[in-house]
C-alpha cells in the first residue's frame, strides 16, 4: 500500500475512533502504540495526528505528545452556540428549500442519533449552497460527535427529540425549524456541566 493510502486509512481510523466517544478527554495518544493496533509504522500515525490536530479533532504540544481534547464548559458551550449560529445562518440563507429534505429511512433498530443529527445538519447546511458554511457546520458536527455520544447519559428523550427535528426540517415554513433548532441547542447549553461530566464517563 502507498504511504498515500496507508495514511488515509490511519486517519480514517483515528478519525473514528475518536468520533466514537471511545476515548475519554484527555487521554494520551501515543503514536507507537497506536501504530501497533493499526499494523503501521509510527510515521503514518503522526501525520494523521497532525491533520486531525489541524480539524481540532486532536490537542497536542511540545513536548507533551497527542491528546483527546479536553471537554470543558466554557468550551462546549462555545461549540454548540457556534453550532447554532452556523445554521442558523445556512437557514437564512436558502430557507425554501427546506421543504425538500427527504424524510429519514425508518428501520426496526434504534436510530444512531449522533449519527442522524450530523446527518440532518449537514444537508440543512448543504442545502444553504455555500460550500464554506457547509465544511465549518461538518467540522463543528465532528468535534461534536463524542459529546452526542455522551448526551445519552444526559437525556432520555433522544430519538423522539431528533424525530420532531426532522419533521421540523420538512415542513413549509422556515419558522417551525429554526424554533427546533434553537430549542435543540439550548437545552444543551443550560445541561452543559452535566454533559460534561458524562463526557468523562462515558466509554
Amino acid at each position: 500500500m502507498s504511504p498515500g493510502l496507508t495514511m488515509e486509512r490511519v486517519y480514517d481510523a483515528l478519525k473514528t475512533h475518536l468520533m466514537s466517544g471511545a476515548l475519554l478527554p484527555r487521554e494520551r495518544l501515543d503514536p507507537a502504540r497506536l501504530a501497533v493496533e493499526l499494523n503501521t509504522s509510527t510515521t503514518p500515525v503522526r501525520d494523521a495526528l497532525h491533520r486531525l490536530m489541524g480539524e481540532r479533532l486532536v490537542e497536542g504540544w511540545p513536548h507533551e505528545g497527542f491528546h483527546v481534547p479536553t471537554v470543558s464548559e466554557v468550551r462546549l458551550r462555545n461549540l454548540y452556540t457556534w453550532n447554532q449560529m452556523l445554521l442558523t445562518t445556512c437557514l437564512k440563507l436558502h430557507t425554501p428549500t427546506i421543504a425538500a429534505l427527504t424524510e429519514p429511512t425508518r428501520g426496526t433498530d434504534a436510530p444512531d442519533i449522533p449519527h442522524a443529527v450530523a446527518q440532518l445538519f449537514a444537508e440543512l447546511a448543504h442545502r444553504a449552497g455555500n460550500e464554506e458554511w457547509h465544511a465549518a457546520i461538518i467540522n463543528t458536527g465532528n468535534r461534536l460527535h463524542a459529546v452526542r455520544h455522551a448526551e445519552a447519559h444526559v437525556f432520555d428523550d433522544l430519538e423522539p427529540e431528533f424525530q420532531a427535528l426532522s419533521a421540523a426540517s420538512r415542513t413549509l415554513q422556515g419558522a417551525p425549524l429554526h424554533q427546533a433548532i434553537a430549542r435543540y441547542h439550548r437545552r444543551r447549553i443550560r445541561a452543559v456541566a452535566a454533559i460534561c461530566s458524562a463526557c468523562g464517563q462515558a466509554r
